[in-house]
């Protein structure tokens, strides 16, 4: 357990941060309270900035220090970790690549070379470790982090992105490996499209695969679905490649209804441009599916993080599952 300060003289970003390390910490937090218990305490360290790299942080563990009864919180750290949680670097930056993207390298933990290590988290771990060894005889307790004493748990999604014209994107694809050099890659491609039967309905094949290896395990999906009309120039630019009213999609779309997964919005190009696309393209794939359509990601992660979100939010989306990098994991 653990006792938090009055919050009231904070600023956002900084009850943010706070209320984040304890979730992350799964502390059970108090109220004032006749049992003595672990309070946290942000000491005052300068003037709130985030000037010291992510890095520097990282190794001075977030400058998390356990006490007699108390855990010590540098100020300053809270607005470090709003910067990293909140993508704060990316919001801030105005380059951009090709799609109109983001670069990753505007990423605070890319930067950083940290994008495949879960600092926030970690940061929450060193705060509940802090507690039990500043705890002494008080009580710790901690909060269940899922049903039934689960550890984890994880999101499974997959993106309809081609349905049709398979051979003609796959030589597109070929092309495109050509002008960069890339001979290997090529003939990988071509090893996989033979292997598939690119005339054989590979899409379709592929996802009854998938479905049933997902009903064996009991498992269900979101399936993210393109809802745009196709144009020459979009199928070039590998945006919309179908129409999901085509006999094929609509085919798709009923093998994924009855898998029980959910459908969520895969938004095209234009809603990065043209937000109110959002609502169309939204409504669209409500009528096919004949259900809500709460959750969108954009295709490419053409997006800009934090504009974007709030686009999404004002056109009716309860969750968005953009938030990645195009080019690695992490």
């Amino acid at each position: 357990m653990i006792e938090l300060p009055d919050l009231a003289p904070f600023q956002a970003f900084e009850r943010y941060a706070i209320e984040l390390l304890v979730d992350l910490s799964r502390l059970l937090t108090v109220e004032k309270s006749d049992v003595p218990v672990v309070r946290l305490e942000v000491t005052p360290d300068g003037d709130g900035s985030r000037s010291e790299a992510v890095t520097t942080w990282v190794a001075r563990n977030w400058g998390i220090e356990p006490g007699e009864g108390v855990i010590r919180l540098p100020r300053s750290a809270l607005a470090a970790i709003t910067a990293v949680a909140g993508l704060l670097a990316e919001q801030e930056t105005t380059t951009a690549d090709r799609y109109g993207r983001v670069p990753p390298e505007a990423n605070a933990l890319v930067a950083a070379g940290l994008e495949r290590t879960p600092v926030i988290s970690a940061a929450g771990r060193a705060l509940a470790k802090a507690a039990r060894r500043a705890a002494g005889r008080r009580p710790v307790r901690f909060v269940a982090p899922w049903p039934e004493g689960k550890r984890w748990a994880v999101a499974l999604t997959h993106d309809l992105d081609v349905v049709d014209w398979w051979p003609a994107f796959t030589a597109l694809r070929l092309v495109e490996l050509a002008k960069r050099g890339q001979f290997g890659r090529m003939m990988r491609v071509l090893s996989a499209s033979a292997h598939a039967g690119i005339l054989r309905r590979p899409v379709e094949r592929a996802l009854e695969s998938l479905i049933a290896s997902e009903s064996a395990r009991g498992l269900r999906s979101t399936w993210f679905i393109l809802c745009g009309t196709p144009t020459f120039t979009t199928m070039r630019a590998g945006d919309l490649t179908y129409r999901p009213e085509g006999t094929s999609a609509r085919r798709l779309l009923t093998a994924m209804a009855n898998s029980g997964g959910e459908f969520g919005l895969h938004g095209s190009f234009e809603t990065f441009s043209e937000p109110a696309a959002f609502v169309r393209q939204r409504e669209r794939l409500g009528q096919l599916t004949g259900r809500p359509i709460m959750g969108v990601r954009q295709h490419f992660l053409r997006l800009r993080p934090g504009a974007t979100q709030r686009e999404m939010a004002a056109h009716g989306f309860d969750y968005d599952a953009s938030i990645g990098f195009p080019d690695r994991n992490g």
